[in-house]
């Protein structure tokens, strides 16, 4: 193949459902010459998941000299087509042939393979095809390598959906802590993942549990955005939405190892599932958790953090070295922590010096939050330009004493509508 056939754009060819069969095996022939033909095959999982592969064994194989020649699409009534989204996708600055099912037909000098891809929401798949099986488990191999070192995921911050993450762009900046906090963090995560070969090699075990314990809005979110925003390495990000049945905490752990150093984080973990799956209690989901923390495989290089609202209701199993060693607790701020996180939040927003902020202060509730000083702050800037038809959004002292007003009257209603509940049907509902 000379050097302008290898530059031409491959031929792209659309199949009909009724015709898929027959038109495949024709295909297939007539590419490898007539000759016997095999194949290895993958199952990759979620769909989001699937669509990854199909972009990194593109790229790869790219790199590695194949050119694609034709493309071959089609459709079955169980087959899910789809775009990509995401930025990294063009990769290389390359076009891709399509995210759905296809059938890719690549050629190297005299060498031909045919790559099958099946995105299917009953399983997808990837197929190579070549003359020889061991060579086709060979490239298998090898993709693998690349997918995992190299791929899109590697460095990238996803959930378990394979929905691709973009940091808030929050900072330590951005947060009211002391300095024992802050060292806690960067000793335990932002130091391990940098230099976790160093530490491996010098004999040091480099997976590490912290668990950020308080009631909501006190920073423990905002202490994860720092430091998803901080790390340059692979991030995994887990919700309730991506644990819903046995097998899904194993899987985020196994991803977190192949692509390690990664900073995997659990978002309320007192939420994860429901009543009967629950974290908190006895449960094969607990077991799961506990096995994937501290079970046979080493979590070389991951650093797992969790967050919860009601620490006092966790199994003790999960607090103990080899799963969650540190625990950072956030409490509800006293007036100087407050006076700090308003005086913070209004920067720039107001003439600080005609504002009184002690005064705001002694007004708040005990149990009061960065999360509602925040919100207190936008809301004084919403009045403000509502007061002015929006030509000024200055935040005077009346704008922020009105807007304070506001929130402790929908505080303490929520706070007595809360109140008929005793202690015991509060424990009740977390099983």
């Amino acid at each position: 193949m000379s050097k302008d056939e290898g530059n031409t754009q491959p031929k792209i060819v659309e199949s009909e459902d009724s015709k898929e069969s027959d038109k495949q095996v024709l295909d297939y022939n007539e590419w490898f010459d007539g000759e016997e033909y095999l194949g290895y095959e993958e199952g990759l999982g979620p769909l989001g998941y699937a669509q990854i592969n199909f972009h990194d064994i593109e790229v790869y194989l790219k790199r590695e000299g194949w050119h694609l020649e034709k493309a071959t699409k089609y459709k079955r009534h169980d087959t899910i087509r789809v775009g990509a989204s995401r930025s990294s996708f063009l990769k290389e600055n390359m076009e891709h042939s399509y995210f759905g099912s296809a059938h890719l037909f690549y050629q190297k000098k005299d060498e031909k393979i045919v790559i099958s891809l099946q995105l299917s929401q009953w399983g997808s798949t990837i197929e190579i095809f070549h003359n020889d099986d061991e060579e086709a488990e060979k490239i298998w191999k090898n993709f693998n390598e690349y997918h995992i070192t190299e791929g899109v995921l590697k460095r990238a911050k996803f959930d378990m959906g394979f929905r691709f993450i973009t940091p808030r762009g929050r900072s330590w900046g951005d947060l009211i802590m002391n300095d024992a906090k802050k060292d806690i963090f960067r000793t335990n995560v932002t130091n391990v993942i940098a230099n976790h070969q160093q530490l491996i090699t010098a004999g040091f075990k480099t997976s590490r549990g912290i668990i950020l314990c308080g009631p909501p809005g006190v920073g423990k979110t905002l202490t994860c955005d720092a430091l998803v925003n901080e790390i340059d390495e692979t991030v995994i990000y887990v919700t309730n939405d991506n644990i819903t049945e046995r097998g899904d905490i194993a899987k985020v752990f196994n991803f977190a190892r192949k692509l390690s150093p990664t900073l995997v984080i659990f978002e309320d973990i007192d939420a994860l599932g429901t009543e009967q799956r629950s974290l908190m209690g006895s449960s094969p989901m607990l077991a799961e958790f506990l096995n994937a923390l501290d079970g046979i495989e080493e979590n070389a290089g991951v650093v797992t953090i969790a967050s919860t609202n009601h620490s006092d209701f966790l199994d003790w199993a999960l607090l103990r070295p080899g799963r969650f060693e540190i625990r950072v607790d956030y409490d509800y701020p006293n007036n100087q922590f407050k006076a700090d996180l308003f005086t913070m939040f209004l920067e720039g927003k107001a003439n600080l010096a005609e504002i009184n902020i002690r005064d705001l202060t002694n007004r708040c509730s005990e149990k009061m939050t960065g999360a509602h000083i925040r919100e207190i702050v936008i809301h004084a800037g919403l009045i403000a330009g509502d007061e002015s038809g929006m030509k000024d959004l200055e935040i005077k002292q009346k704008h922020i004493d009105e807007a304070l007003s506001r929130t402790l009257i929908t505080q303490s209603k929520f706070e007595k509508e809360r109140g008929h509940l005793s202690q015991e049907a509060q424990t009740s509902q977390w099983g």
